[in-house]
C-alpha cells in the first residue's frame, strides 16, 4: 500500500512539475509524451484512456505572440475541451449517467 501511495504522489508532483513548466513557457514538445504518460499513471493504461490521452494535447493559448495561457484542447481540431464542456451546461444529465452517479445533480 504504502508503494502505490509513494507512486501516486510521485506522479502528482510530475504532473505538477510540467504543469508548472508549461505555464512558465518552458515545456518543450518532448515532453507532451512525459505530461501524457503521467496523466495515465493517475489514472490507468487502458485502451480507451491511452486512446482518449492520444487525440488531447496542452497547448498555449498566444496572444499576439505571447503565450498567455495553457489549456487542454483536442489535437485533430485545436479544440479547447473547456469550450466543448461549457456547451454541455444546462443540458440534461444522461441516464446512463445518472444511473452510474444517482447522487449527481444538474448543479454539479
Amino acid at each position: 500500500m504504502e508503494f502505490y501511495f509513494q507512486q501516486d504522489l510521485n506522479v502528482r508532483k510530475n504532473l505538477e512539475e510540467l504543469i508548472h513548466s508549461a505555464y512558465e513557457g518552458k515545456l518543450v514538445p518532448e515532453q507532451q509524451q512525459e505530461f501524457n504518460e503521467n496523466l495515465l499513471l493517475h489514472g490507468s493504461h487502458s485502451e480507451d484512456n491511452i486512446d482518449a490521452i492520444s487525440r488531447i494535447e496542452f497547448a498555449p493559448h498566444k496572444v499576439n505572440e505571447q503565450i498567455t495561457d495553457f489549456f487542454f484542447r483536442l489535437k485533430n481540431y485545436q479544440t479547447e475541451l473547456a469550450d466543448i464542456t461549457n456547451h454541455l451546461e444546462g443540458e440534461p444529465i444522461p441516464e446512463h449517467i445518472k444511473a452510474a452517479f444517482p447522487h449527481l445533480s444538474q448543479e454539479d
